[in-house]
């Protein structure tokens, strides 16, 4: 059966603009007079692997049912009156957790209150877990400059351990190449102990 771009959608209990989309990156078929084939589209999207294109309408049209997925990090729907109980328990205890008890029976504005509080103790974790792995900026300094203290130091200290080996595979004269390798050493420290400039865009 083809039908026209909103028929096919009412048929498939989809959005006539998700449809259109998904035509227009041909990942249904559509037929050369801009019609649809609504088995084949249905098959089409059936076949869809990446789960962000298998996406039902949000309101549900007369003879359809709408089958909606839960993920792991949306809460658990309300559909029982324990279900109701625990959400209003929790509302509740996190209310009197900050000092706060409700006059009366938990309402909406109670209800909004507690998710901000709660969505600001999951912000304030954040900050604390970027803490922890930030090192202040002095210390990383100081270990930095030290190591390369350390670094210069024993490199520095080269020429006492080799230059006597050295000489004498080369046959030439120690004192000669200790000066030598002495200097060279020293402007190449030199030059990697100049001060970095930060270049700002």
């Amino acid at each position: 059966m083809t039908t026209g771009l909103r028929a096919t959608a009412r048929a498939l209990n989809i959005g006539h603009s998700y449809l259109s989309r998904l035509a227009v990156e041909r990942k249904v078929p559509r037929n050369p007079d801009r019609s649809f084939d609504i088995e084949a589209v249905r098959a089409a999207i059936k076949a869809q692997t990446d789960p962000a294109l298998i996406r039902p309408k949000k309101h549900a049209t007369a003879g359809h049912q709408v089958v909606t997925q839960v993920t792991s990090d949306q809460p658990k729907p309300v559909t029982t009156p324990d279900d109701a109980r625990e959400a209003v328990a929790l509302i509740a205890a996190v209310l009197q957790s900050e000092g706060i008890v409700p006059d009366g029976p938990i309402d909406y504005p109670a209800a909004r209150l507690a998710e901000t509080i709660l969505k600001a103790r999951e912000r304030d974790l954040r900050l604390a877990e970027r803490r922890r792995k930030l090192v202040p900026l002095d210390a990383v300094r100081a270990h930095i400059a030290k190591s390369f203290i350390n670094m210069r130091r024993e490199i520095e200290r080269m020429p006492d351990r080799h230059v006597a080996e050295m000489a004498a595979k080369l046959g030439c004269d120690q004192t000669a190449l200790d000066q030598e390798i002495r200097r060279m050493i020293h402007a190449t420290m030199t030059e990697m102990s100049a001060p970095a400039i930060r270049v700002r865009d």
